[in-house]
């Protein structure tokens, strides 16, 4: 009976244990997106449109999709970037306060934003363990404000199974095609 009483907390630790790693099952668009109207780096804050569905302590990426200058005349060099203007720059952030559509984060932002020109922001589920399960993973697709994005943290094992990633026509849509005719 003794060695019952002793194994009884081992086995119990143990279950526990293996039912902590358990695999979350994830599949479709598992981000919320948002566009941002104002940025305040001096005050470490953003003005989004709606902070429904953002909570304190969640993981977030703050991200300017547009902005950089091109070169605009009829030459080789049609296309060139002149300036990125703050386009492609990125942070991930934690949110320490909400208030009214203010969200406010615990690290400084290190980066300049223009909420011109489509500045998002998108959360970041965080799993330990998680399998892409019952379809693919993918995106909500760009509408010229938000989406386009996929983001996730895993800490553990991120399974595909029989699924895949797929995002494909889900970010920026490519130019119009213009066929010459020569004479």
């Amino acid at each position: 009976m003794k060695t019952i009483n002793y194994l009884l907390p081992i086995i119990t630790c143990i279950f526990l244990f293996f039912n902590t790693q358990a695999q979350t099952n994830i599949s479709g668009i598992i981000n919320s997106y948002i566009d941002v109207t104002h940025v305040d780096s001096a005050n470490n804050y953003v003005t989004v449109s709606s902070a429904s569905g953002f909570s304190v302590g969640e993981k977030i990426l703050l991200i300017q999709m547009q902005g950089a200058s091109i070169d605009k005349s009829q030459s080789v060099d049609y296309g060139t970037i002149l300036n990125y203007n703050n386009s492609g720059n990125y942070e991930f952030q934690t949110i320490c306060n909400i208030q009214g559509n203010n969200i406010y984060f615990i690290h400084n932002m290190l980066h300049d934003y223009d909420a011109a020109d489509a500045v998002q922001l998108i959360t970041v589920p965080v799993y330990n363990n998680v399998l892409i399960n019952n379809g693919d993973l993918t995106s909500s697709p760009w509408n010229g404000t938000t989406g386009g994005v996929l983001v996730l943290e895993v800490t553990g094992t991120l399974d595909f199974g029989v699924q895949n990633i797929d995002v494909t026509g889900k970010g920026f849509r490519g130019g119009a095609v213009i066929q010459l005719v020569l004479m």
